[in-house]
């Protein structure tokens, strides 16, 4: 599967954060880092799973207290206090910003790479954690 996600940097190849596809290649045990947008100018990165060292990720999640207090206050307004909670609670959305954590062997040197995965983080742990399973079948 393919994913849209930010990649926040660590590779050596590629110091600067964008916007970028990750695909999980069973096949070919690897993963596949490319470039996203009209203008972008990234060379795709591949890493194999032989140069992973580790993976981990990180899941938070933040609630938006101006959308809760939005929502409180409209609740309250139609509906009374009963309204304000509940307002309150449906107003205040949640925003994923979970990120994975890879660190590769490159050259001989340990490098982590850092990419902000939000809601996909696990689907996407699951899929590179595989490519171990793979490769001692």
């Amino acid at each position: 599967m393919r994913y849209e996600i930010e990649y926040l940097g660590g590779h050596p190849d590629r110091p600067n954060p964008s916007k970028i596809y990750l695909t999980v290649v069973k096949k070919n045990l690897n993963i596949l880092l490319e470039g996203r947008g009209f203008l972008c100018l990234w060379e795709p990165i591949l890493i194999d799973s032989e140069e992973i060292v580790s993976i981990d990720f990180e899941q938070k999640a933040d609630r938006s207290l101006g959308k809760a207090a939005t929502g409180a206050i409209i609740g309250g307004v139609l509906t009374g206090g009963v309204g304000l909670l509940v307002g309150g609670a449906l107003g205040a959305s949640k925003k994923d910003k979970s990120n994975l954590y890879i660190t590769i062997d490159y050259d001989g040197r340990h490098f982590q790479v850092v990419l902000k995965t939000g809601k996909c983080t696990a689907n996407i742990y699951s899929e590179i954690c595989g490519l171990f399973n793979l490769k001692n079948l």
